[in-house]
C-alpha cells in the first residue's frame, strides 16, 4: 500500500504547530498592521491630501499563489495574508485613507531560513541546509528589486528563479496544468508501507 509522506507529516503535526503557522505568517501581520493603522490614518489626516500614501511591503512566498505539497499550513497562511492585504488596500481607499501595499511573491532566497527552521518539536530547529534555498536568489538582488518596485508604487512583483517563475505563470495562465504538475511533484513524497 502506498501512502503519502505529506499526509503522514500533516497528520503528525499538532494543532499547535498549525496554529503557529497561522499566527506567525498571518495573524501577526494583521495585528501589527491594525495596531499601526490609527497612527497612519491620523498622520494622513494632518497632511496634504495629495501626498504619497504610506506603503506596506508584504514579503510573501510563491506558496501564497498556489498549493504546495508538504506545506499545507504554511501555504494556507500565505494565501490568507495575500488575500487580506489585497482587501485591506481596497478598504483603505474606500475609507479615504489610502495605504499602498506591495505584495512580494518571493521564491527561494539564500538565507539561513532552513538552518533556523523549526521541526515538529517546537524546541528543536532543523539545523540543516535546503537545496532550494542554497540555489535561491541573492539577498542583495532581492532587496534592491523590492525597493525599486516600492519606489515605482507597484502592487505585486514576482521574484524567483526560472523554475518557480514558470510555476507562477503556469498557475496564472494554465491552472489545470499547474495542478497536474504539483500533483506529480507531490507523488515524489510517496512512500511504501
Amino acid at each position: 500500500m502506498c501512502s503519502f509522506n505529506m499526509i503522514y507529516l500533516t497528520s503528525c503535526i499538532y494543532v499547535s504547530s498549525i496554529s503557529n503557522a497561522i499566527i506567525s505568517d498571518y495573524l501577526s501581520c494583521v495585528a501589527l498592521t491594525k495596531a499601526l493603522l490609527p497612527s497612519w490614518e491620523k498622520k494622513q489626516s494632518s497632511i496634504d491630501v495629495k501626498s504619497t500614501p504610506p506603503m506596506i511591503i508584504n514579503t510573501n512566498s510563491i506558496s501564497g499563489k498556489f498549493g504546495c505539497p508538504v506545506r499545507t499550513s504554511y501555504t494556507g497562511a500565505k494565501h490568507a495574508i495575500m488575500g487580506w492585504f489585497d482587501s485591506f488596500r481596497i478598504e483603505q481607499i474606500i475609507a479615504g485613507h489610502p495605504i499602498d501595499v506591495l505584495q512580494v511573491v518571493l521564491g527561494p532566497t539564500r538565507t539561513n531560513i532552513a538552518h533556523n527552521s523549526v521541526t515538529v518539536s517546537k524546541d528543536t530547529s532543523f539545523k540543516g541546509s535546503d537545496s532550494n534555498t542554497d540555489d535561491g536568489l541573492e539577498v542583495d538582488f532581492v532587496a534592491k528589486t523590492v525597493m525599486s518596485a516600492a519606489f515605482a508604487r507597484e502592487k505585486e512583483i514576482w521574484l524567483a528563479n526560472k523554475k518557480e517563475l514558470f510555476l507562477l505563470y503556469l498557475n496564472q495562465y494554465a491552472p489545470e496544468l499547474c495542478y497536474r504538475y504539483m500533483l506529480k511533484l507531490a507523488k515524489q513524497y510517496a512512500v511504501e508501507d
